[in-house]
């Protein structure tokens, strides 16, 4: 006998509105996506949860992981998004818009290139996979980050200022949440790292 589907956990990469139930942005092009909705009204009687990847590994690291001890700590995703999940007194902490935690919308270089969220110069830009990995391409068609990272231990310059750029723009990411949360524990995940 199968019995009824009562709960989904829809995780995503992405800008996510969880009290509302939609998918705000992803760099896969979702926009404004009512997912929520749409899926408990296409699943009868099931009830559907949203969070975005990062605040799902931070409740994931605190409960059961390396943070569970700590009252204070802060999953760091430097993937193809760059962004926060803040644990304050022992609860996910999402801000008054629900939208805590997106450093990588910080702008860091005014006149820099532009983001998908509409600015320029936002800290996903210098550190983000897609934009470094569309960079490196430039140079090395077709390169991954584990090619880039080989041609810089081989001694390209170009490869070396960009993977050097990357990791300073990481140390800022990790300064921005050490001084703006002052976790008991950062914790480092995404393709990037």
């Amino acid at each position: 006998k199968v019995r009824p589907l009562r709960w989904i956990g829809m995780v995503v990469q992405g800008i996510v509105d969880a009290r509302r139930g939609e998918v705000v942005l992803t760099t896969k092009g979702w926009r404004n996506v009512p997912a929520v909705r749409y899926l408990e009204e296409h699943l009868p009687g099931c009830r559907v949860l949203l969070e975005n990847e990062t605040r799902a590994a931070a409740l994931a690291e605190c409960t059961l992981g390396r943070a569970a001890e700590d009252q204070n700590a802060v999953v760091l995703n430097l993937g193809e998004s760059v962004n926060a999940a803040i644990v304050l007194d022992g609860a996910l902490y999402r801000g008054g818009d629900g939208w805590a935690g997106e450093i990588g919308h910080v702008i860091v270089e005014p006149d820099g290139a532009p983001c998908i969220c509409g600015q320029r110069g936002c800290l996903r830009t210098k550190l983000a996979l897609g934009p470094v990995l569309e960079k490196a391409g430039r140079i090395y068609p077709g390169v991954n980050l584990a090619g880039l990272v080989e041609y810089a231990q081989r001694g390209e310059p170009e490869a070396q200022a960009l993977v050097d750029q990357v990791a300073g723009y990481a140390c800022v990411a990790i300064s921005l949440t050490l001084n703006a949360y002052a976790p008991e524990r950062v914790i480092l995940c995404g393709s990037t790292i």
